[in-house]
C-alpha cells in the first residue's frame, strides 16, 4: 500500500477506525498514534477498538472507543453506515519492525501513511478524582516514593512459581528475576518508600508494598512518585506519557523497537541474537512437536548487575537535594518577608523555593501552602511541588535553600516537616524563632488590622489575639518555654540595624554573604506608604509614636499586658524611649496590692 493511495483512501472516507490488539502497554502507545493521525486529519473522527478502554478515557482526539470483545453494531456503523478507513493489520508483523529497522510506532504510523511520527510519547488524560485516587496509593509513604513493576505480560493462573515461569515462558524473556528484584527491593527500600506495581497473582516482594489497583489508579500514582524501577511493560509507557525518566531494564526486547529515548534504558548484551522479541507468538515461533522457542542462553540478557541498577535509578530520580532547610516562625507583619528575602539573595546557590503561610500542623505535600515560587534571584517562577516534568527537574534538581514560612503559628501546637522531606533530602534543617519588638510591630498590625479595617478578613487572629501570640513568641525567645526544640533566635531588630549580627546569622546558616537584599521592599507590601531607603533601617523603629496617642494600641501595653514590657526589656536594646512610655502605661492602671 503506497503512502499516497493511503492518504487519498483516508481524505474519501468518512471516519478512521483503528483496531488494537495486544496489551494495555501497546494500547499506550496507540495514543500517540492517534494524537499523530488528528494531527494529519484533524477533521476526521477516530474511532478506536481495544481491549483496554480504560487507556482512552477522557482522550479528547478520540471520538469513541468499542470494547474488542462486545464490538456491538461496529461493522453496521462502519462498514453499512459509514465509509471507514479500517486499519486492522498488526505492526508486530511489519517486516521493518520485526528486522529492528524501525520502532513499532513507525510501522504503525505508516499503515496510515504517516511517517515520520508526528508524536513519539503516549498521552494520557486524567482527572483530578483520578489523581487523588493515585495519591492515596502512596500515602502512606515516609520517603521519597519509588514505583516498580519487574514482572508484565500475562498474569499467572495461581500465586506460584511454578504458575509465573509457566507464564514468563508464552511471553518475551523481559521480567527480572524474582531473587534479583527481591534484593532490588529491600537495598532501594533503604532510600525510598518502594511501591511495587503488580497484578494479583503476581509475586509480592519484602520490603516493598504492592499495589494491584485499577490501571488508571496507576497512571495517577506516578504523578507523586520520585524514582522508577521498570521492565519492558505498561508502566515505562505510561512513565513516558507523563513525561518521566524511568530506570528501564531490558532482556529479550529492545528499547530501539518499543521503548523511548527519554528513559534511562539498561540493555545487557550477552548472546549472538540480542533483543531478539522471541518467542514471536505473532509469527508463529513454535513447532507442533518442540512446543514455543525456549532461549538457548539461559536468558543471559536478563543478567544485570544490582549495584549497576541501583545506582541508575540514584541518577534518573526525582529526588530533591537541597543544602539548607528554614522553619521560620514569625508572627505577620514581624520582618518575615524581608529576612526570607535577605536569605534568598545570600544564598549561592541559582535555585530556592519558597512555601508562605503554611499552617503549623501542615505535612507540606505537594498541593499545601498558598504559594509555590522556585526563585531564580529577581526572577520568580511558579511551579507545583515535587517537579511534574523532568525539565523542571533540570532547573531545580539542587535547591540552595528552602524556606517554610509558618505565620502565626500556635507554638504549642508544634509542627511537622515529614511530607516534605520524603521528596527529597536535607543537608541541614533549621528553625527560625524571628521577633520583632513589640512597639513597632504592633503599630504594623494596628495599622493594618484596626486603622485600616483589613482585620478579620484572611487572619485568625483579632487585635487581641496579636498581643498574646507576641507574648508566646517572646516567652519561647527566652527560654521560659521550649516548644521548638534547638533553634535559631532572631531579634529582628538587630538584624535591621546591625552589620555584625548579620553576619553571626549568614555564618550560622551557611549563606554565602550577608548583605544583598536588605530592605528590599517584599511583594506582600508594608502597613506603612512612607518607606524611604534613604532614611535607612531607623525608619522601622519609631513607627510606634503615630500610635503612641491611641487607646487601642495603648491597651497592648497596659496592665494586664505588663509582661509585653517586660519581656520586651529583656530582648532588645535601644528601645528606652519606648519602653519607658510603655511602662507607664502598664505601672499606671495595675491594681494597688
Amino acid at each position: 500500500m503506497s503512502t499516497t493511495t493511503t492518504a487519498g483512501r483516508i481524505k474519501d472516507s468518512d471516519r478512521i477506525a483503528l483496531i488494537v490488539r495486544g496489551g494495555s502497554g501497546k494500547n499506550l502507545m496507540a495514543t500517540a498514534l492517534v494524537s499523530s493521525l488528528k494531527a494529519v486529519y484533524p477533521d476526521k473522527p477516530v474511532t478506536v477498538v481495544t481491549g483496554f478502554s480504560e487507556v482512552f478515557l477522557h482522550n479528547p482526539k478520540v471520538d469513541r472507543v468499542v470494547d474488542i470483545n462486545d464490538p456491538v453494531n461496529f461493522f453496521d456503523d462502519h462498514f453499512v453506515a459509514d465509509d471507514t478507513f479500517v486499519v486492522a493489520g498488526d505492526p508486530y508483523t511489519d517486516p521493518d519492525y520485526v528486522q529492528g529497522r524501525v520502532h513499532l510506532l513507525t510501522a504503525w504510523c505508516r499503515m496510515f501513511g504517516i511517517s515520520p511520527p508526528l508524536r513519539k510519547r503516549p498521552e494520557l488524560y486524567l482527572t483530578r478524582d483520578e489523581l487523588a485516587a493515585g495519591e492515596r496509593l502512596v500515602a502512606d509513604a515516609n520517603r521519597p516514593v519509588l514505583l516498580m513493576q519487574v514482572f508484565g505480560g500475562k498474569e499467572p493462573e495461581r500465586k506460584t512459581p511454578e504458575s509465573l515461569r509457566e507464564s514468563q515462558l508464552k511471553m518475551y524473556r523481559r521480567d527480572l528475576p524474582t531473587p534479583q528484584a527481591r534484593v532490588l527491593a529491600k537495598r532501594l527500600s533503604e532510600q525510598y518508600s518502594v511501591y511495587l506495581i503488580k497484578a494479583p497473582k503476581q509475586p509480592d516482594l519484602p520490603y516493598a508494598r504492592s499495589i494491584s489497583a485499577p490501571l488508571r489508579h496507576c497512571y495517577a500514582a506516578i504523578h507523586f512518585a520520585q524514582a522508577f524501577l521498570l521492565t519492558d511493560s505498561f508502566m515505562q509507557h505510561a512513565v513516558a506519557a507523563r513525561g518521566k525518566k524511568a530506570v528501564v531494564v531490558w532482556g529479550g526486547t529492545s528499547p530501539t523497537k518499543v521503548g523511548y529515548s527519554l528513559h534511562l534504558n539498561v540493555v545487557r548484551t550477552a548472546c549472538p541474537t540480542p533483543a531478539c522479541h522471541r518467542p514471536n507468538t505473532h509469527l508463529h515461533d513454535e513447532s507442533r512437536k518442540f512446543g514455543l522457542w525456549t532461549c538457548p542462553f539461559n536468558e543471559a540478557c536478563l543478567d544485570h548487575d544490582t549495584d549497576s541498577l541501583i545506582a541508575g535509578v540514584g541518577k534518573a530520580s526525582y529526588r530533591c537535594m537541597t543544602s539548607r532547610m528554614l522553619d521560620v516562625f514569625g508572627i505577620k507583619r514581624s520582618g518575615n518577608h524581608p529576612f526570607i528575602t535577605w536569605v534568598l539573595a545570600n544564598s549561592k546557590g541559582a535555585w530556592s523555593v519558597h512555601y508562605n503561610n503554611v499552617p503549623s500542623h501542615c505535612r507540606l505535600d505537594w498541593r499545601d501552602g498558598n504559594r509555590r515560587a522556585l526563585v531564580d534571584r529577581d526572577k520568580p517562577l511558579d511551579v507545583q511541588f515535587p517537579p511534574a516534568s523532568r525539565e523542571d527537574m533540570k532547573q531545580c534538581g539542587q535547591w540552595e535553600s528552602l524556606i517554610v514560612s509558618r505565620e502565626d503559628a500556635d507554638l504549642r501546637h508544634g509542627f511537622a516537616t515529614t511530607g516534605l522531606l520524603k521528596y527529597g533530602r536535607v543537608l541541614k534543617h533549621f528553625t527560625v524563632l524571628l521577633l520583632r519588638d513589640p512597639f513597632n510591630h504592633l503599630a504594623s498590625i494596628f495599622r493594618r488590622y484596626v486603622v485600616d479595617g483589613e482585620g478579620g478578613k484572611n487572619d485568625e487572629l483579632s487585635w487581641e489575639g496579636y498581643v498574646q501570640r507576641w507574648q508566646q513568641y517572646a516567652r519561647e525567645f527566652v527560654g521560659q518555654t521550649n516548644f521548638l526544640g534547638g533553634k535559631l533566635c532572631l531579634n529582628y531588630n538587630l538584624w535591621l540595624t546591625s552589620r555584625d549580627y548579620r553576619q553571626e546569622v549568614a555564618k550560622a546558616l551557611g549563606l554565602a554573604s550577608s548583605d544583598k537584599g536588605l530592605l528590599e521592599v517584599s511583594q506582600w507590601g508594608s502597613s506603612f506608604d512612607s518607606n524611604d531607603p534613604a532614611k535607612g533601617p531607623e525608619q522601622y523603629l519609631t513607627r510606634w509614636k503615630r500610635f503612641d496617642h491611641e487607646g487601642g494600641y495603648r491597651g497592648a501595653f497596659a496592665w494586664p499586658n505588663g509582661a509585653v514590657v517586660e519581656l520586651a526589656e529583656q530582648i532588645f536594646t535601644g528601645m528606652d524611649e519606648a519602653i519607658k512610655w510603655a511602662k507607664t502605661l502598664s505601672e499606671a492602671k495595675r491594681p494597688v496590692d
